[in-house]
């Protein structure tokens, strides 16, 4: 219980920072700003998270073994200086396609590589900040550190903002957070425990051919993901005008950053039961945690995409500027789309499972190439519903791809009936959104007192499913 509370809280108040800094960033900037910056966050993005992070993911997947083989600080450096060195060669590369395409809206060269450099380097260091503390179970560093990247990047970008009257101020102060909060690196480095019952002493290789094998089909995947996910940011620029991204973006945050906050609790309190499970057992055994994972996790995010459903109409007049309330209408296909979207990353799961990243490449490639091309296609006569229409079809061909190619792996299940019965138990709350969505003017109070009954419900319903594996998860903290 304690687990679940500090988890809770931890996120709950990354939530509260998230709205405020929504808030702020649509009161105090246009449209057209809000989507320039987005457009950097989408290219910035692209090369941290789709050449960096995965390494990150393989360390995460070793650490439980380097720490019983105790070579765990030695990798930890490693990896680290691995961060350093991405970051140098990256940021060239990074800047000669701005310079080459001007993808990014309204900014000079030097500016781009100082922003470039500084989320590759800040975000890489604190993904590895957020996978140590996640996977040695400590549940109340992972609160700490994840609130210092959002409580503080969002101090820094408002005085910076304030004082200097530039997007892209903002953004360096959003940036910042990520690096302030990597600091906790040294903190893990000198506590980490000397061993961790229950696992092998076989630590994973960190021979290139074997790290290889791992991050390049990831690598792909991502590319491809990003393709579907990110590159909406610049068709829908050319098809419309940058503002349109803006305003999109801010409707479709409503959703998306709660859901991305949920999953990652979730798996937050989940994932050392889960790499445990990993480490101590080998083959089909690796499958079989896979199906207790999915058995738990799939009905949680059905039920946290209807409450989002359901109080997206409502956060949008509290947490949108008056220039992009045009979004309070627009929630069913994001919700929709977001659902899907996490549903489906139960793949990437089953890869690490196996330490086969392979499987994400199909899923991924069929998104890739139905997202574009219907933002192309939706967004001309409707920018902001026709590119929510068109992110919702592909993220729903990414999950039939998905599960298409979970049930080729030996001995994996879904639980459809779970995953029914959490729909059937979300309904209501999608319903009372559609009809708050068409009842005109509500009250800022008003607004606050359905969301939160429909939380009371939505966290009664999620308990309820989880009863089955709550006495699972090791209660570290």
């Amino acid at each position: 219980m304690k687990a679940i509370v500090i988890v809770a809280v931890g996120r709950l108040l990354q939530m509260v920072a998230a709205f405020f800094t929504l808030k702020l960033a649509t009161t105090l900037m246009s449209p057209g700003q809000v989507g320039q910056i987005n457009q950097l966050l989408a290219l910035v993005n692209l090369f941290a998270t789709g050449l960096v992070v995965p390494l990150v993911v393989y360390f995460a997947r070793g650490i439980v073994g380097w720490i019983n083989a105790g070579q765990f600080s030695r990798r930890l450096r490693e990896v680290s200086i691995a961060v350093v060195v991405a970051t140098l060669v990256l940021t060239p590369v990074g800047s000669v396609l701005q310079g080459s395409f001007h993808l990014v809206h309204g900014i000079g060269a030097g500016t781009f590589a100082v922003l470039f450099a500084l989320y590759v380097f800040g975000f890489s260091l604190y993904t590895l900040t957020l996978n140590c503390v996640a996977v040695l179970g400590q549940r109340l560093r992972s609160a700490v550190v994840s609130n210092v990247a959002a409580w503080g990047g969002l101090v820094i970008a408002a005085v910076l903002f304030v004082r200097q009257g530039s997007a892209w101020y903002w953004t360096f102060g959003i940036f910042a957070g990520y690096l302030v909060a990597a600091s906790a690196l040294f903190a893990i480095r000198r506590t980490s425990p000397e061993r961790i019952a229950g696992a092998t002493n076989d630590p994973l290789s960190l021979r290139p051919g074997v790290v290889w094998t791992f991050v390049w089909p990831q690598v792909a995947m991502f590319a491809l993901w990003w393709t579907q996910s990110q590159s909406y940011r610049f068709v829908l620029a050319e098809v419309s005008t940058v503002a349109a991204v803006g305003v999109f973006f801010a409707a479709y945050a409503l959703v998306s950053v709660p859901m991305q906050a949920f999953e990652a609790a979730f798996n937050e309190l989940y994932s050392p039961t889960l790499y445990r499970d990993f480490e101590s057992q080998g083959g089909e055994g690796r499958v079989t945690a896979w199906n207790d994972y999915v058995s738990a996790y799939l009905p949680s995010i059905v039920l946290c995409g209807c409450f989002l459903a359901g109080c997206a109409p409502h956060v949008a007049r509290i947490a949108l500027g008056p220039a992009f309330q045009v979004g309070a209408a627009f929630f069913v296909w994001p919700a929709l789309s977001e659902t899907f979207r996490a549903m489906s990353s139960v793949n990437h799961t089953l890869g690490v499972a196996r330490i086969d990243m392979r499987w994400l490449l199909p899923p991924a490639f069929a998104g890739a190439v139905t997202a574009p091309l219907l933002v192309f296609l939706l967004s001309a006569s409707s920018p902001v519903t026709g590119t929510g229409q068109a992110l919702c079809a592909a993220s729903a061909v990414v999950l039939v791809a998905v599960y298409g190619i979970t049930r080729m792996a030996s001995g994996a299940r879904w639980p459809w009936r779970r995953i029914a019965g959490a729909g059937a138990a979300g309904a209501p709350m999608v319903l009372a959104g559609v009809v708050t969505a068409s009842a005109g003017a509500w009250s800022p109070l008003s607004s606050i007192a359905a969301c939160g009954v429909m939380g009371v419900y939505a966290l009664g319903m999620i308990w309820w499913f989880a009863r089955p594996w709550l006495g699972r998860v090791h209660a570290g903290t």
